[in-house]
């Protein structure tokens, strides 16, 4: 839900857990905890499209 939150997308929340690998990571965190949230350059990322849904 971090990673959807910052990035659009659930997929890249592993650079979320390397950034913060003193927290240990676990279903529900702590409430008031601090995490890191690495930027990440539009350039690192692989856009693609999908084509239309056909039926």
């Amino acid at each position: 839900m971090i990673s959807q939150k910052y990035y659009s997308t659930p997929n890249l929340y592993e650079e979320i857990i390397k950034a913060n690998r003193e927290i240990q990571i676990e279903p529900v965190l702590d409430a008031g905890i601090k995490l890191k949230i690495p930027v990440i350059e539009e350039s690192e990322t692989i856009q693609f499209e999908l084509p239309p849904w056909k039926k």
